[in-house]
């Protein structure tokens, strides 16, 4: 990681990424801002004493130990000082961030989804070095990893009504279950699909823990998203050459928020 270091020597805002959402959705708005710290639009404060809380059930203590061991090395990263006077004022979207900002304020920002896609590119290192393979924190992979690995996405419950492509989702399952006879397809879902789990095909429900589920993206060999934070913020944890398959239509600016280059849904079965 050769980044340069990001003193807030400048007019730009302090910020951290706040909420009590989902972990994928708070994952995805600390990638974005990162990325904005990066190109210098505003100066991340990593160690500030922020309290993390998520939504869901598949989390514990140890998704707590994850976030934390993450700003750490990221503060390390960047020799910050301590920025124990701060107040912090909760503006949830970047573009709130008022332009006359305070300097002994730290401006909570709950995402970052509207910021262009260059920027995590350039942060890429450094995200994917921390949160990626190399942490301590996250269990190895439920499968082999040598292994031809399909992990597969299929978001449901209340992000069910999101998913334009399920049908598609559906049918990419399938034509990869009867097409790649030398793969073996892990499905992480959190509703009621219309497979059953036999020798080539494994499904892991909503109760499998949260970072096991995201250790089974980063690791695999193909990765199948849902329109969701989390298989969102995998896709900058992958390896390069994991291939990336995500749904066709660009709701929220969901294309600029996977990793480029990825594969569309209607894209993958060929006439």
């Amino acid at each position: 990681m050769n980044l340069e270091n990001n003193y807030n020597t400048n007019n730009i805002p302090n910020v951290i990424q706040y909420g009590e959402d989902g972990f994928g959705h708070q994952l995805e708005g600390i990638f974005g801002i990162i990325g904005m710290h990066v190109e210098k639009k505003v100066n991340y404060i990593f160690n500030f004493p922020r309290r993390f809380k998520f939504a869901h059930k598949n989390v514990d203590e140890k998704c707590v130990i994850y976030m934390n061991d993450c700003m750490k090395k990221l503060t390390d990263f960047y020799s910050q000082p301590p920025f124990n006077n701060l107040q912090r004022k909760h503006k949830h979207e970047v573009w709130k961030i008022p332009k006359e900002i305070d300097k002994n304020k730290v401006y909570s920002l709950d995402n970052a989804f509207f910021e262009p896609t260059e920027q995590l590119i350039k942060a890429s290192p450094i995200i994917k070095d921390i949160f990626g393979k190399n942490n301590p924190n996250l269990p190895k992979p439920s499968y082999e990893e040598n292994i031809d690995s399909i992990v597969i996405h299929v978001r449901l419950g209340d992000a069910a009504k999101r998913q334009a492509e399920l049908s598609l989702l559906y049918n990419i399952i399938t034509y990869y279950y009867e097409t790649q006879k030398d793969s073996t397809l892990i499905i992480h879902t959190n509703g009621e699909i219309p497979f059953n789990e036999c020798e080539r095909l494994k499904i892991h429900n909503e109760n499998t823990h949260v970072l096991q589920v995201l250790s089974d993206f980063i690791h695999a060999k193909t990765l199948i998203i849902s329109e969701s934070s989390l298989s969102i913020a995998a896709t900058w944890l992958c390896d390069d050459k994991t291939k990336i398959i995500g749904p066709s239509y660009d709701k929220y600016n969901l294309k600029k928020r996977i990793r480029p280059d990825f594969i569309k849904y209607k894209d993958v079965i060929k006439k």
